[in-house]
């Protein structure tokens, strides 16, 4: 088998995956996960995509980033995303709502609300969106190469599964670089 092809397999293998790895590659971070909180433990790797997000502080500037994405579950339960911002972004709370409310992961059309997210290791922004005939989905974000109150790396992750289900998958983030770069 030539390394391409060799190099094709492993890409293909890691694309779709069975979530009993609790560590994931997603983009220029590696991260470890635990996923016990997710009641269907089935991970996909998506393709990386660019987006665009507003800055809340400079409502006119655009700064464009690239996002690594996995969904945890079948229907998806919980989506973890890098966010790489080409030019660094507000860490704040209101950077990091800004990042959520513009990360498509919120439902059009419902009630939020937000606040401080204090973790062991990390402090981020929550946003909690409710609707009367749905369940609630949460999204937390955090900053994870904070220098001077600006960042290029932030980790996001959201749920639609029981209450606590995205603080707990927070709570067992750890991050450290990616091998592949």
């Amino acid at each position: 088998m030539t390394g391409r092809a060799f190099l094709f397999v492993i890409l293909y293998l890691s694309m779709i995956a069975i979530a009993d790895a609790e560590f994931l590659d997603l983009g220029p971070v590696r991260l470890y996960l635990d996923m016990a909180a997710v009641p269907d433990p089935f991970l996909e790797l998506k393709a990386p995509y660019g987006e665009v997000h507003q800055d809340p502080y400079s409502p006119d500037q655009d700064v464009f980033c690239v996002v690594y994405a996995a969904h945890i579950g079948h229907r998806p339960d919980a989506v973890v995303q890098i966010h790489e911002m080409q030019e660094p972004w507000n860490s704040s709370l209101d950077g990091l709502e800004g990042i959520i409310r513009s990360s498509g992961l919120l439902p059009d059309g419902w009630t939020y609300d937000s606040g401080d997210l204090n973790l062991t290791r990390h402090r981020g922004a929550i946003v909690n969106a409710t609707s009367s005939d749905q369940e609630k989905v949460r999204v937390g974000a955090l900053a994870l190469d904070q220098e001077g109150g600006k960042a290029k790396r932030f980790c996001l992750v959201a749920s639609r599964c029981r209450k606590n289900c995205t603080l707990m998958l927070m709570e067992s983030l750890r991050f450290m670089p990616s091998p592949a770069i």
